[in-house]
């Protein structure tokens, strides 16, 4: 389940609609076809056969596409029976997608030669507009198989041969495989001199679009430990916005670091590691990893060795307030019990040497996300407060303690001074400021009561910097 960010789903289907609404098929079906020919070709010619790419190959453009997040897809049928996709960004395009799109498909090109991974192979790309389409766009094989999302909180689904533990066996192993690629800083993988024979390094992660100000933000990185990493994304995030939140966050963030997986080796990490980007087939194992967008080169903990997003939406109670509202949703119980599966799962497929850091690798990535996104941050700040305080009353006084602080609230240019407050002023009151004003709850002073702890992190949510910034 793919967390949202503070983007409109309206506003980009609607932007998604536009964009398909001026496509050229004919111009996909051509670009598809000479694309395939001049692949065929060249295989000919590397094993010496001399006869051309047939003439009367058809192509069929499959309509409507598909809308994702970012991308419309269309899927691409050949009279021969090969399938392929076309994947097209509908967003605003600037130079700094271009960049990233280059350096996705650097490091998809490393990790599929390197790995046996069911990646889709990319046959053509553009990451410009200066081509027939007037759009940049990539040209991939099609994955078979089914969507694990459609198919994991269906019970009918997984009888027989199929099974869930298959499922991590699976994935823990093409997860161990990816692990073995190993670096020495995080960042993005980039390469020196001509593309075909550089050396390749980890540089830093490009620079993003800001929406809200139309402009590049900065390159950051490259880092060499984890803390690095995590705190200086903490640190540009107050820079740019101040919040209590993220000031506690920056406290929980020394407090749950493990020093153990702070350094490197590092690896490559799916950037949106969940069941929607995974496909199966009918026994249950993986057949296909999809959305690599962004994919860099990250700690182990929120690599390649991190858990599966579906199964620890528990600890974002944001996202898992309406994953409930599923039929034959995940409990907490079931959602622990598949963190234990998977953990055994990248024991066995390692022989015993990197499940300690898949174990806990749920608390560094979502610290890494309540950080990272302003939707899910009081939430999960939340849960992470359930975790080291036993209640969410704790996480409540420690807000109301930082907001008077001398350490957040002094400006750098004063000398520090210690403030006591009394022990009133921090005490979940009755009647909280920070409550709904439409509602008649009032938080109790109980750490158990759990519907007034509900609200309590409802109102807080309240306070969150609704307006911070929206990287693309």
């Amino acid at each position: 389940m793919s967390r949202p960010t503070s983007l409109s789903s309206t506003a980009s289907i609607a932007t998604a609609e536009s964009f398909i609404s001026q496509l050229d098929l004919q111009a996909i079906q051509q670009l598809a076809l000479a694309t395939r020919k001049a692949q065929v070709e060249r295989e000919h010619l590397s094993t010496g056969l001399t006869e051309p790419a047939p003439s009367d190959w058809a192509c069929n453009v499959i309509t409507p596409p598909k809308i994702g997040g970012y991308n419309v897809v269309h899927f691409l049928e050949f009279s021969d029976g090969v399938s392929w996709v076309i994947r097209m960004p509908f967003n605003q395009w600037e130079d700094v997608h271009a960049r990233s799109m280059q350096l996705d498909i650097l490091a998809l090109d490393y990790i599929i030669s390197r790995t046996s991974l069911p990646i889709p192979r990319i046959h053509g790309y553009s990451c410009d507009t200066n081509n027939s389409l007037g759009h940049p766009y990539m040209l991939m094989d099609k994955v078979h198989g089914t969507r694990l999302i459609d198919v994991w909180n269906e019970p009918s689904w997984w009888i027989g041969e199929r099974s869930k533990q298959r499922l991590f066996d699976s994935l823990a192993a093409m997860m161990v495989e990816l692990s073995s690629l190993e670096f020495d800083k995080i960042g993005r993988l980039v390469r020196t001199g001509p593309s075909s024979g550089g050396a390749y390094y980890v540089g830093p992660f490009p620079p993003e679009w800001d929406s809200t100000t139309q402009k590049p933000t900065e390159a950051t990185g490259p880092f060499s430990s984890a803390h690095t990493f995590l705190s200086h994304s903490i640190s540009s995030m107050r820079r740019q916005e101040d919040s209590r939140e993220l000031a506690l966050l920056q406290l929980f963030l020394g407090a749950l670091s493990d020093p153990r997986f702070d350094s490197a080796p590092f690896t490559f990490g799916h950037p949106d590691f969940d069941s929607q980007n995974i496909f199966v087939d009918d026994t249950g194992r993986v057949v296909g990893l999809i959305d690599w967008d962004g994919v860099s080169v990250l700690p182990r903990q929120l690599g390649a060795l991190t858990y599966p997003a579906w199964i620890t939406v528990d600890w974002d109670p944001t996202i898992y307030d309406g994953y409930r509202e599923l039929p034959h949703y995940d409990t907490e119980e079931d959602l622990h019990a598949y963190r234990e599966m998977y953990t055994q799962s990248i024991r066995a497929a390692s022989d015993g040497r990197l499940h300690e850091i898949t174990r806990n690798s749920h608390i560094a990535a979502n610290l890494q996300l309540a950080i990272d996104n302003a939707f899910s941050r009081v939430g999960v700040l939340f849960r992470l407060g359930e975790f080291i305080f036993c209640n969410q009353t704790g996480t409540y006084r420690a807000l109301r303690a930082i907001e008077r602080s001398g350490w957040f609230t002094y400006p750098s240019d004063q000398v520090a001074e210690v403030i006591i407050l009394d022990e009133d002023e921090v005490l979940v009151p009755e009647a909280s400021p920070y409550q709904n004003e439409d509602s008649d709850e009032r938080f109790s002073r109980s750490d158990d009561d759990d519907a007034s702890n509900l609200e309590m992190q409802q109102d807080v949510a309240e306070q969150t910097n609704a307006g911070e910034r929206d990287t693309e």
